[in-house]
């Protein structure tokens, strides 16, 4: 559920690269964030448009626009068909980290969003990352 979104413009410029997002981290050093945007449309992927970054993490807007912030959404995402779309690096052999951004550092707005039931499963193997 996304309550507030900090970004002031497309997050595809350094200047607006404000979001909260859920990210995984796979072997190979590379990063994939899916994320919800004011300004960008369902769909959208793209590098970090911040140095360093750059040549390691990939967002992936699931939703955009401002419309139903405070409701929840529900999400299932195909992790490697989404990393085979959006990175042009190898792909991985495995997960090895989860994170959950919150940045609001260029344009200082309030930001916030709540997760829950959030898993990965691979087969019959899931894993909770949180509950209901």
């Amino acid at each position: 559920r996304y309550d507030a979104l900090p970004a002031l413009g497309p997050e595809t410029a350094a200047q607006f690269h404000d979001y909260l997002s859920i990210a995984l981290e796979f072997d190979n050093g590379q990063d994939l964030t899916w994320m919800r945007s004011p300004e960008l449309e369902a769909g959208t992927h793209f590098g970090c448009p911040l140095p360093w970054w750059d040549s390691r993490e990939t967002h992936y807007v699931l939703t955009g626009g401002r419309e139903n912030l405070g409701t929840w959404e529900q999400h299932t995402r195909p992790v490697l068909a989404d990393y085979r779309k959006s990175i042009d690096v190898a792909k991985p052999a495995r997960i090895v980290g989860i994170w959950f951004i919150a940045n609001s550092l260029f344009g200082r707005q309030e930001a916030s969003a709540s997760f829950a039931n959030v898993h990965i499963e691979n087969g019959d193997t899931q894993t909770v990352i949180f509950a209901d």
